[in-house]
């Protein structure tokens, strides 16, 4: 969810029009990623969001699919690591 909104704020290909909706794109995103096809993302947002939303194309939709990735192993890390004890 933060990376799809900084990419929104950030970079003018990438729309989505208020909170809902990029809250359930992230959702579809983050669900389509476990799936594992980029063209899929690209196609479900658009049959689920039509012109409410858009992702910019396939190099957009793949670095935000590698930085939602990365974003999620560093969360995991954070929470879940804990440092050995001495």
């Amino acid at each position: 969810m933060v990376v799809l909104n900084l990419a929104v704020e950030y970079f003018p290909t990438v729309i989505s029009e208020g909170f809902t909706l990029s809250l359930l794109t992230a959702a579809l995103l983050l669900w389509v990623v476990a799936a594992g096809s980029k063209l899929v993302v690209l196609e479900l947002v658009d049959l689920v969001f039509g012109d409410a939303v858009s992702l910019g194309g396939f190099a957009p939709v793949t670095l935000l699919v590698v930085a939602l990735l990365v974003s999620r192993t560093a969360v995991r890390r954070l929470l879940y690591d804990t440092p050995a004890a001495a």
